[in-house]
């Protein structure tokens, strides 16, 4: 591909490479290519919205090309196949042929396409075929899977590429779950799903991960409540400079020395101040000072003004996490540098 990652509305892009590195010459060859189609098979399944139509395809080793309009299901990969010589049921047909009769009208008409190539000497360098579709009304996670088959003079057998996409991007999408994870200091290792939103059950979030109640059940004042805030960076690009901000409860006050005790703690936070904040990553938890000083976490006092969106009210004091930059979970991405979790305590006023 030319590129694995497109906008809406770009092209595709597919490189079609082909070698010879053996020893011996061997003749011509015919290939032929189904263009992406959502019923084909491919790993992944093209998926998309809107149309696709045929752009362009080129080579510079003298290869010559024959096009189709049949349905591409009804495309045989084997270009020995009946369906596939003359008189058979896929007809093909060179551009100068386009408009005769079972020959495409146009690019928009055409489904596949065949490729003849010049015969291929000993330890020929790689040659390359480029095909271009033009991707019209697309939505983003969209899915383009192309491959190609066929068959060389003096080899036995048909030849398959790979399956290779192009993915109409996802945009950078932070998910946030919180969950009570403790009362009290007893822990609650529930898994629930939130029947209000449906992003507890991305599938990009690790097993068994989110764990904790959404209903804390009846509490009193003076009880401690452990919150738990996970976070998922969910799409093809990468997030960076990630700041969460989490407003403390109504009815509650943030326990600025909730986690005093606790270790790894933050060398970067201030000695001696008191431990509120966790922060795990990689599956490492490391734990920050309440006051806002060099490490990651901090607590900021009712009224306080924040430099990060907390989506409300600073009235009861907020706790703020500077997560840094996550993963995508999208194309090329890493899985576990793209999760996460915050944790705090209150106690019920």
């Amino acid at each position: 591909m030319e590129e694995n990652l497109i906008e809406p509305e770009n092209v595709g892009v597919f490189k079609l490479l082909y070698a010879n590195t053996g020893t011996s010459d061997v003749g011509s060859g015919v290939f032929i290519d189904a263009l992406p189609y959502p019923t084909d098979g491919r790993t992944p399944a093209t998926t998309y919205k809107g149309t696709m139509e045929f752009a362009s395809i080129t080579g510079t080793n003298g290869e010559t090309f024959e096009f189709t309009k049949v349905d591409p299901n009804n495309i045989n990969p084997d270009p020995n196949h009946p369906s596939n010589q003359s008189g058979g049921s896929t007809v093909w047909c060179t551009q100068a042929q386009f408009g005769n009769t079972g020959c495409p009208a146009n690019n928009a008409e055409i489904t596949g396409t065949k490729m003849f190539t010049p015969p291929f000497p000993q330890n020929t360098p790689t040659r390359e075929v480029v095909l271009t579709v033009d991707l019209k009304n697309n939505e983003r996670g969209n899915i383009y899977t192309n491959n190609f088959s066929g068959r060389v003079e003096g080899l036995i057998g048909l030849l398959q590429s790979n399956d290779v996409s192009v993915y109409v991007r996802l945009p950078t999408n932070l998910l946030l779950i919180k969950r009570i994870t403790a009362i009290n200091g007893n822990p609650i290792n529930n898994i629930v799903d939130d029947p209000n939103t449906t992003d507890d059950n991305n599938p990009n979030w690790p097993n068994n991960y989110l764990k904790g109640n959404i209903n804390g059940g009846k509490v009193k004042p003076g009880d401690s409540i452990e919150y738990t805030v996970y976070f998922l960076s969910n799409g093809d690009s990468d997030a960076y400079n990630v700041n969460i901000c989490d407003l403390v409860p109504p009815n509650t006050k943030f326990i600025e020395a909730g986690f005093n005790g606790s270790t790894p703690v933050s060398p970067s936070g201030l000695p001696g101040a008191n431990i509120g904040i966790a922060l795990e990553r990689f599956g490492n938890i490391e734990y920050s000072t309440s006051p806002k000083d060099g490490d990651k976490g901090s607590y900021l006092t009712a009224g306080t003004a924040s430099n990060v969106n907390c989506f409300g009210t600073n009235d009861n004091g907020a706790v703020i996490v500077n997560i840094g930059n996550l993963s995508r979970t999208g194309f090329g991405g890493t899985p576990s540098a793209a999760y996460g979790l915050i944790r705090f305590v209150v106690k019920v006023q």
